[in-house]
């Protein structure tokens, strides 16, 4: 959040994001959650924030005491914590509607592997992608050796030009199966 305010204010060179580092945070905390239905300040302190120009001249209070005021702001916070909590329930509950049983891959499947999760020992290939913002997500393709436990198999890279066999593990939420789509051409998801 904090971020998405400085990308607006800072320099091409982005070399001075931290002067501006206390406005950005202070308007992301004034912004109003949707999650606790108030603003974090407004939680925090129990009552709005106020830029100096909305500060009235006056001496004006809103609570007649100290105990008032610490009971309001209690309020608040209970009130925030509520909406949080079906905040987080909708989530789950929105998450858990799409959830579906991981892919199960068999012995000599071709798969595509996540970028950042490529073993090291690619990295050096020549044939190395580097992951780049607009680039592919995935590099392959490799051939599955075996399944080590539920979501963990083990994979081999398909060796060409006299490069050799190397095995590697890979979790499950870090492959794709390979789809071939015209006979012998290989398409990157």
């Amino acid at each position: 959040m904090i971020i998405k305010h400085l990308k607006y204010f800072v320099s091409k060179d982005q070399n001075d994001w931290d002067k501006y580092l206390p406005y950005a945070t202070f308007s992301a905390n004034i912004g109003y959650q949707k999650s606790l239905q108030i603003s974090a300040y407004e939680a925090l302190y129990g009552f709005p924030a106020r830029i100096p120009s909305q500060v009235p001249h006056s001496d004006e209070r809103r609570f007649e005491s100290l105990r008032e005021h610490h009971r309001n702001i209690d309020i608040l916070r209970e009130n925030a914590f509520k909406n949080l909590k079906n905040a987080l329930q909708k989530s789950a509950d929105y998450e858990n509607e799409s959830r579906h049983n991981p892919t199960e891959y068999k012995v000599n499947e071709e798969i595509w592997v996540k970028i950042p999760y490529v073993p090291a020992q690619f990295k050096q290939s020549t044939n190395f992608i580097k992951h780049q913002k607009l680039g592919f997500s995935y590099y392959g393709p490799f051939v599955v050796i075996k399944r080590l436990a539920d979501e963990v198999y083990m994979a081999k890279n398909i060796p060409t030009d006299g490069e050799r066999e190397r095995p590697f593990q890979v979790h499950i939420l870090n492959m794709k199966p390979v789809l071939v789509r015209d006979k012998g051409l290989y398409n990157n998801p």
